[in-house]
């Protein structure tokens, strides 16, 4: 993705989510020329637009901006806390325990 411009990432992103346009824009309180003057390159995001592009794409910024992430562990990541959240706060501990305990180990 570090050669995709700003753009193509955002299309890409925007049509693998099935969204228009003009949905996007909605979602982010812009319009939909500013969002295709983007996608072609006639414009560059400003930073709060980027933030709000990468909530609504669920996309992290870094990704939007090209730079080699590690997409994959920014996934885990998300999905392991939207599983945390459903236990009680006493699980929530244990777990993070089991997980200390390990990154313990796995130092030595």
């Amino acid at each position: 993705m570090a050669n995709e411009t700003i753009g193509h990432i955002i299309k890409a992103k925007r049509k693998e989510l099935n969204l228009t346009q003009a949905q996007l824009a909605e979602l982010i309180n812009s319009d939909e020329y500013y969002i295709s003057a983007i996608e072609t390159g006639r414009r560059k995001p400003g930073r709060k637009f980027l933030v709000a592009l990468s909530n609504a794409l669920n996309i992290p910024v870094d990704v939007l901006l090209g730079i080699e992430s590690n997409i994959v562990l920014h996934e885990t990541v998300s999905e392991l806390e939207k599983k945390l959240q459903k236990l009680s706060n006493e699980d929530k501990e244990f777990v993070l325990g089991i997980i200390e305990q390990l990154i313990d180990r796995l130092s030595i």
